[in-house]
């Protein structure tokens, strides 16, 4: 069976209204509810459906327009306490949302306290950079990395078990990804779609090292007649995100996933282009990073239908174009357009912006 999917990766939100949930009765409420796809203030449903919704109102084809609202759309959520429980609380990432307002309410204050009134907007933009890139810093330490991994990939898991369990199932992806969530789809596609591990690390290593020290705990349980443990949840829900991850790969090898299209929003990926040696190495000498080493060679079309599309806009500070860091071709594609007039919601109106609905559309 065929199967579309799309997945959808935010980047947390600059905006401190949805900074924090640390009310205890808030927390207790959350606590019980286990959807990762439910519907709650503090996810992202509102824009992704918004998105979804605005392109299929400008796919003239209906055939095309059936395609898009028939395919898996796999909503992922990181970065706050939207979901608690033992075996998803991987890492700290999920307070991640809360720990940028604590200590951006005291750096932002501090600031206020020791410049003068300038025509500067030194507030804006600092609470911009705060609380727009900090999330992208946590995400490449190594921490950082293994905890939103962890989360984002056992939403993909569960929404796509039936497809990882289908024998026979072929898949066409598209990842969307705005802000460092656009870095967490490129790392995706990058894993995927090359023989090598960039940005990923060694996934058969830590599948091995997770099943030794399972196999450690229910050995010492054994012994002490120990009782089952959040431990040993979390080191077997962290078992399955790897394994899943392999099987999704392992369906590209048999040349049963395919990769439709990479769209990234508002991204600061070519400002973190230096995460590997390859990439030093070859912008340091001039040179382009090439196609082959991301996922992307040979997967476009034409510059009406590229594979990579990355919409940008000047006026967003996090936001740059990507095609002076590849090879040129046709693969990749940089759009820049009009995202929003108020220059303060420039960085997280992509999921609502008509002229981001109407590019997607065109290209579907």
């Amino acid at each position: 069976m065929n199967y579309e999917v799309v997945i959808y990766i935010h980047g947390i939100s600059p905006d401190e209204e949805l900074a924090t949930f640390s009310n205890a009765k808030e927390v207790a409420d959350l606590s019980a509810i286990h959807d990762p796809l439910r519907k709650s203030k503090i996810s992202h449903e509102k824009e992704y459906n918004a998105f979804k919704q605005g392109i299929s109102r400008f796919i003239l084809d209906e055939s095309k327009q059936k395609a898009w609202d028939q395919a898996e759309h796999c909503f992922s959520e990181w970065g706050w306490e939207y979901q608690e429980t033992d075996a998803n609380n991987l890492g700290a990432s999920h307070r991640l949302k809360d720990a940028q307002h604590q200590l951006g309410q005291r750096v932002i204050q501090a600031i206020k306290d020791t410049y003068w009134i300038s025509l500067f907007p030194q507030k804006a933009v600092r609470k911009l950079a705060l609380y727009g890139l900090s999330d992208a810093f946590y995400y490449v330490s190594s921490e950082g990395q293994n905890s939103i991994r962890g989360r984002i990939y056992h939403q993909i898991a569960s929404r796509l078990r039936g497809v990882l369990d289908d024998p026979n199932a072929s898949v066409s992806l598209t990842l969307i990804g705005h802000s460092a969530g656009s870095v967490i789809a490129f790392d995706l596609v990058s894993y995927l779609f090359t023989d090598a591990e960039l940005f990923m690390g060694d996934l058969d290593g830590q599948a091995r090292e997770l099943d030794n020290n399972i196999a450690i705990r229910r050995k010492h349980r054994k012994q002490l007649s120990r009782v089952f443990s959040k431990k040993d949840a979390v080191l077997r829900e962290s078992r399955a995100v790897v394994e899943n991850l392999i099987r999704l790969k392992s369906m590209r090898v048999a040349k049963r996933l395919t990769l439709r299209r990479l769209i990234t929003m508002g991204s600061p990926i070519a400002m973190m282009a230096f995460r590997s040696d390859q990439s030093i190495r070859a912008l340091a000498y001039g040179n382009r990073v090439s196609l082959s080493s991301l996922g992307l060679a040979g997967t476009g079309g034409s510059l009406v239908n590229p594979c990579w599309v990355n919409i940008w806009n000047k006026y967003d500070p996090i936001s740059f174009p990507v095609e002076p860091m590849v090879d040129v071709g046709h693969s990749v594609k940089d759009f820049h357009l009009r995202i929003a007039w108020n220059p303060l919601k420039i960085h997280t109106n992509y999921w609502v912006s008509k002229n981001v609905h109407q590019l997607i559309a065109r290209l579907w």
